[in-house]
């Protein structure tokens, strides 16, 4: 609304100013100073727009963007000397909102693990450097209790994207003979050095590896998770667990704009299953065509 005013000054100053009127709308001319102030609240609240689009999304992970954006909204809104004072008030109103919330620890961890298994902000100062070390930490916790709950998890990951029926059948050798080959493989010096390690060194090394991972920048999370999953087991399914799309009744309200949009007064005697109809084929044709 503010971007519309401020770039149809001039017609809208026409209009106002229009003598054949019947009524006299020349009060409602907005004086330098309030446009002014509508270019100021353009620029301050165009961030908190696309912060809100971003956490709203419904079809992209958007729980690793929590800490992110709410480091970055505080600073944006840190007041400037050249800001007027409404402005400074709008800034520290709106901060003082922001501070109170994310504040639980518990929630916090959360949202720390859930930053650092995205890429796209390895290098972010989305927490505390106390906090971020204490996410690493945590993280680390995770993957070492996924590695003993599932000491076989890397070899469930590699079987599930194999091809059964690739190669030739395999017979099954006599159980003394696999005993035998046991004994004589069983050597420290042959062991592998996956096989080797306790679960909480397995799962340093697996989330120091994934630490050091170069940070991501156009391509998505999830797709880099699809291609690199089988390198880091563990991590991958914990991302299945915690990148996930917050609780969100957008979509919801997106139905109902979409219903005011179909039936209006030059439609407003469709009957109520065609309308349902018509809301379905809006909300599913453009994914199902793609």
């Amino acid at each position: 609304m503010l971007e519309r005013i401020c770039e149809q000054t001039v017609a809208i100053h026409a209009s106002l100013n229009d003598p054949s009127l019947k009524k006299d709308c020349r009060n409602l001319v907005l004086e330098g100073t309030e446009y002014s102030l509508a270019e100021d609240l353009i620029k301050l609240l165009g961030v908190m727009k696309e912060a809100t689009l971003m956490v709203s999304s419904a079809t992209n992970p958007s729980i690793c963007l929590i800490l992110p954006i709410l480091t970055k909204l505080k600073i944006h809104l840190q007041p400037c000397d050249e800001d007027s004072t409404s402005i400074k008030t709008i800034k520290q109103s709106m901060l003082d909102n922001l501070n109170t919330r994310y504040q639980r620890p518990e929630l916090r961890q959360i949202f720390v693990v859930a930053s650092l298994q995205d890429l796209k902000y390895r290098n972010m100062r989305f927490a505390e450097l106390q906090e971020i070390e204490d996410g690493k930490h945590l993280l680390k916790k995770l993957v070492r209790d996924l590695i003993k709950d599932t000491p076989n998890s890397c070899a469930l990951v590699t079987t599930e994207t194999g091809d059964e029926d690739d190669g030739p059948t395999v017979s099954k050798r006599p159980k003394n003979e696999d005993s035998r080959l046991s004994e004589l493989l069983d050597d420290d010096e042959l062991a592998n050095d996956t096989g080797s390690m306790s679960p909480s060194t397995e799962a340093s090394k697996e989330v120091f590896n994934f630490l050091n991972e170069p940070r991501l920048k156009n391509q998505s999370s999830l797709d880099w998770y699809k291609l690199n999953g089988a390198r880091f087991p563990r991590i991958s399914v914990l991302a299945k667990k915690l990148l996930s799309v917050p609780a969100t009744s957008v979509p919801s309200e997106r139905v109902f704009s979409t219903a005011g949009f179909i039936v209006n007064k030059s439609r407003n005697c469709l009957l109520p299953e065609n309308v349902d109809r018509l809301i379905f084929l809006n909300k599913n044709y453009k994914s199902t065509s793609n």
